[in-house]
This record gives C-alpha cells, structure tokens and sequence, in this order.
C-alpha cells in the first residue's frame, strides 16, 4: 500500500514538474525571439541611414557590434542551457515515465502471473480436496478390504466349524446307526430269548400237566391197591371161613403173590416218591427260571423304553442338525453373494485407485508446468534485473555525453540557426508529449483505482480468511480436530483407538473406573456412554467386551459401564438420552436386575448402575449381558460418540 501509493505521488510530482518546464521554456523562447528581431531590425535601420558615415563612425560600431555579439552570446548560452535543461527534464521524465509504464507492466504481470497461479494453486487445492477424498475412500475400502478380510477369516471358521459339524453328525449318524442295529440285534435275541422261553415254559407246562397226570394215575393206583387189598383180606377172611383147608395151599400161593405184590407197592411208592421230588425240583427250577425270565423281560422292557427315548433324542439332535446345516447353508450362500459384492467392489476400487493414479500423474505433470512457470518469471526476473543494469550503464553514458556537450558547447554557437529551426519542431513534439503524458496520467488513474480495487480485495479476502480461520479454530468446531490432523487437515471417521459402528463411535477403556468418573472422561472426549438402540448394538458391544477379555487373558475384566441407570426410582432404568428400556430392546442376564447389596457397600445404596458382563463363549443367549451393580464399583467403561461426515 504504502509503496503503491508514493509511486502515484511521485507520478503527479514528476508529471506538475514537466508543466513547469514547459510553461518556463515556452516563455523563454518567446522572449529570446523577439529580442533577436527588434535587435536585427535596429541594425538594418541603423546600416542604411550611416552608410555615409561608416569611415567616422567604425569605432561606434565595433564598439556596438561588440557589445551586441555579447548580449547574443550571453543569450544564446542562456537559451543553450534552458534548452539543455529542459532536454534533460524531458529525457529523465522520459525515463521515469518509462521505468514507471515498465515497473507498472510488470506489476500488472506479476498480478497475472499471481491470479494465474492463485489459479492453479485454487485448482491444485481443489485436486488435493479430490485426492484426500479419494485416499480417503481408498482408506474405507481398505477397512473394508480389512472387514472382508475378516469375513473371509468367519466365513473360513464357519466352514471349519461346518465341516466338524458335518463330522459331528456323520459320527451321531454312525452312533445312530450302530444303536438301531443293537436295539434291533436286542430286539430280535429279545424275541428269539422270548420264543425260547415260551417254547420252555410250554414244554414245562406240558411236563408239568404230565408229571401230574402221571401223579394222578399213581394215586389211582394206589388207592386200587388199597381197595384191592382190602378187598383180598376180606376174601382171605372168607375162604379162610370158606374152605381153610381146600384152598391153603391156594391161598399160600395167593398170600405169597399178595407179599410180592405189597413189597412191591412201596418201592414203587419210593419210585413215584423219587419223580415227585424231582418234578417239584423242576418246578422250583421252571419258576426260578420264570422269575429270572420275568426279570430279563422287565429288563428288557426297561431298555426298549430306554432306547426309544434315546431314539426320540437322536431324532431331534437329527432334526436340529438338520435345521443348522440349512441354516449354514443359507449363511453359506449370503456369505457368498457378500464375497461377490465385495470382488465387484475391489474391482470398483481398483478402478478408482487407477483413476487417483492418473489424476496424481496429471498432477505431477500440472506440478512440473507450475515450476516452468516459476523458472520462466526467475528468468524474466533476470532479463529486468539485466535491463536495469543496461539502463545504470545508459545512465552513465548520458553523463558522460553531458560532459561531451559541455564541451561541444562552442561548437553549438555556430548550430543555434538551425536549432532555433528545429525549435518548432521541439514545440511540437513538446506537444505531443504533453498528450503522451496526458494519456499515461489517465492510465496512471486507471491503475491507481485498479491497485486501489485490488488492495480493497485483498483486504476482504484477508478477512474472509480471518473470518474462516476464527470459525475453524472456533470452540464450537473443536470436536472436529480431534477427528483431524492441524499439520496435514486429514480427517477420519472416527478418532484413533476408537471403532465404528452404525454411524458411531465406541471406546472400550482400558482403564477402570466408577460409573460417574467414566462417564465424565466420556464427556471429556466429546461424547458419552454408550446407549444400546438394537440388538445389532447389543451384538457389537458384547462382541467388543468378548474380543477385549480373548485378547487380553491376563487382564481381570469384570465387567464394562453402559448408559443404563435407576439412580432416580428404583426399577425405572432410563438412558442417559432420556429415553426408557424398550420391549425388544431388553438384554438382562437371567435374574437380573435383583438390586442385590454388596458386602463392601458401606452406603447401603443397591445396585443403580448396568454393566455388560462378556459371555465366556459365543451361543445361545449370549447376548443377554446386562447386570445391575453398584455404580461406587470400579469398572471398565465404553464410551460412544457420532462418526464425522466425511463429503
């Protein structure tokens, strides 16, 4: 501003000094030349009335030619130097006015040059705001990369656990198969044991109705022998009455076959003795054998029963089996239209990182035309630099020839005829030089409102950059620096140690602390404690604390806060956002919330505060993790926070 603006005064000085010139020379040509021709009329005037009285008046004239030639030579050397003077003031004006017109050209092109290469440099800003974008979609294409990665790394265990599965099944389908032909093996010796033991009990029962048949007969018999000897010692009565004489001899015999008979009669009583000892053997043996077969049946039963149930649960393991080999195949097959979507997209970002790698070679090639521009304005920098030095040398020169005309000065006397003729001359280029100033007076104006334009936007633009340095670095955007580097303005989704999830941000403190404290260190790092809205949040964060307790086993990891508290009424869990415990949003271990006092807590004040307690594994209601505890207890904490929108 500043310099700008002693230019434009030293301008209006040099122009105001050259109308003074001017004005001064004009006034002094006039008045020499209409000296020199009263002076001359005098002369001729003079010459024809004394031309009688040359011869006594030569001494008078001499004397005045003398004097008159001293006057002309003292006006001559006045009008020499003012023409001198006035030459020089014109020469230097000259000059000025060209080093100015030259000093303002390259002032007007080195604001071209700098818009230009505000230009460029605008452009070049706007393709590095392209290539961040880009680097940084590169990067989530690489944290999805990353994430693919990962679900291949899932989906590989979840074909590992697949196949043990398919292992599983085969071997339960093996232990099936091996169980059904031993309980059909059991079942067909059952029935073989059965109709063997039927066959045997027939037979005992038909040995059984035989022995007492043959039972029956012997005591028939024995009671016809009663009879019968009853009624031969009645006979013997009756002929020893009869004829005891004719018949002794008959009867002596009879007596003797009646001894043999009755000797008889107990040895076969001893026989028949002997097999009803041991047919009640073999029935004692046939209903020992019927209870032991009676046992073996109930036994049997037992195990049929025993085996059906076990088929039962076979058939449901099977079903089950059945059930997660379809639902592994269904996973399977998401998995593997996820893979192809994924390969469409590497194939995208591929596409996209050759598309960076063009713009950064058109960059580099837009980058080395910027440094040919530069190295051409050094160069031009240089040539004016160089002229400058010629124009010192001219300076020199000119000097010099001053010195020259001083000298030549005499010899000037003799060439002021034809100086007074070129006069007019001068006058007219005096004339047109007034005009040349004139106009470049006007330019002077022009570029004196255009430097005055220029210094007012350079003013608004350095308050616009006031302006949007005071908003960036304002306290209301510094949650945004800690998402961005000062030194490079890169900025991430997330801050660093955090993780994203569904447009947020969560921390799992390596730290412990009680739920109050947490929650300000929270506060602290712009956001708060995590609030579950889904069960695809409930999933993360279990999943969080899970990974967290695998990866560090030395750790003793208890348990993490959450935004979850009853610290106003008892039973009435609320949000920190305000908002209450949804119905299908409702994740307590089995009976929890209790309110249980612990044996430290001194206050007596319950348990306010909820907790997610990490699964020991991964299954069936793992993610039923929220425990009430005591919010004095010191606890790991996660915190939750809005992922930056990056456009």
């Amino acid at each position: 501003m500043d310099r700008t603006s002693d230019e434009t005064e030293n301008l209006e000085e040099n122009y105001f000094n050259k109308k003074d010139v001017i004005s001064m020379e004009d006034i002094l040509v006039s008045f020499g030349g209409e000296n020199s021709g009263e002076e001359l009329a005098k002369i001729a005037t003079e010459g024809e009335d004394e031309t009688g009285r040359r011869e006594t008046k030569n001494g008078c004239l001499k004397r005045l030619r003398s004097g008159w030639q001293a006057v002309l030579i003292g006006i001559l050397m006045l009008l020499f130097c003012v023409v001198t003077s006035v030459l020089f003031a014109q020469i230097n004006n000259q000059q000025s006015l060209i080093a100015d017109l030259q000093h303002m050209a390259k002032n007007t092109k080195l604001q071209m040059e700098n818009n230009q290469l505000k230009l460029l440099l605008n452009s070049t800003q706007l393709q590095y705001d392209q290539l961040k974008l880009l680097i940084n979609a590169t990067r989530y294409n690489f944290t999805l990369s990353v994430e693919n990665k990962q679900l291949s790394l899932l989906l590989k265990n979840t074909l590992q656990e697949k196949t043990q599965l398919q292992m599983e099944n085969q071997v339960l389908k093996r232990l099936l198969n091996s169980i059904y032909r031993n309980s059909t093996l059991l079942g067909n010796e059952y029935d073989n044991n059965f109709t063997l033991l039927s066959a045997e009990n027939t037979q005992l029962s038909v040995l059984l109705k035989n022995t007492l048949q043959e039972n029956t007969q012997l005591s028939l018999l024995l009671t016809n022998t009663l009879q019968e000897k009853t009624q031969l010692q009645v006979e013997n009565q009756v002929l020893i009455l009869n004829s005891t004489c004719q018949n002794s001899t008959l009867l002596g015999s009879e007596y003797d076959q009646l001894k043999l008979i009755i000797n008889a009669t107990p040895y076969n009583f001893t026989l028949l003795s002997a097999e009803n000892t041991q047919l009640s053997l073999l029935l004692k043996d046939t209903l020992q054998g019927n209870t032991q077969l009676s046992l073996l049946l109930k036994n049997m039963l037992q195990e049929k029963t025993q085996l059906q149930v076990e088929n039962k649960e076979l058939n449901l393991v099977l079903k089950s089996t059945l059930e997660e080999n379809g639902q592994l195949s269904l996973l399977l097959n998401k998995i593997s239209q996820e893979r192809t979507q994924l390969q469409v997209e590497n194939e995208e970002l591929k596409q996209l990182l050759n598309s960076t790698y063009q713009n950064f070679t058109l960059l580099g090639s837009e980058y080395d035309q910027l440094k040919l521009i530069i190295n051409t304005t050094r160069y031009n920098f240089t040539l004016l630099s160089a002229e400058k030095t010629q124009l010192s040398l001219l300076l020199k020169n000119i000097l010099q020839e001053k010195t020259q005309l001083q000298v030549e000065n005499k010899e000037l006397n003799l060439v002021l005829k034809s100086t007074l003729e070129e006069n007019g001359q001068l006058k007219l280029r005096l004339s047109e030089s007034l005009h040349i100033i004139t106009l470049a007076y006007a330019e002077s104006n022009q570029l004196r409102l255009l430097l005055n334009n220029e210094q007012k936007t350079s003013l608004q633009l350095q308050e616009k950059n006031k302006l949007q340095h005071s908003i960036l670095y304002s306290n209301k955007l510094s949650n945004i620096w800690r998402f961005c580097k000062n030194d490079t303005l890169q900025c991430s989704r997330c801050m660093s140690g955090w993780t994203e999830h569904a447009s947020r941000c969560f921390l799992l403190s390596k730290e412990i602390k009680k739920w109050e404290f947490g929650r300000r260190d929270c506060l602290d790092m712009g956001g708060d404690l995590a609030v579950v809205l889904n069960a695809e949040d409930q999933a993360f964060l279990t999943n969080m604390t899970f990974q967290y307790v695998r990866q560090n086993p030395t750790v003793d990891f208890h348990s993490a806060w959450i935004g979850l508290q009853d610290l106003v009424k008892e039973g009435d869990h609320i949000w920190i956002n305000g908002e209450r415990i949804q119905k299908n949003v409702n994740y307590w271990i089995p009976g929890e919330p209790n309110n249980a006092i612990a044996s430290w807590d001194k206050e007596q004040s319950g348990q306010d505060c909820v907790a997610i307690i990490p699964p020991k594994a991964i299954g069936k209601d793992w993610l039923k993790s929220w425990d009430d505890i005591v919010c004095g207890g010191e606890r790991n904490y996660i915190c939750e926070n809005m992922a930056l929108i990056l456009s």
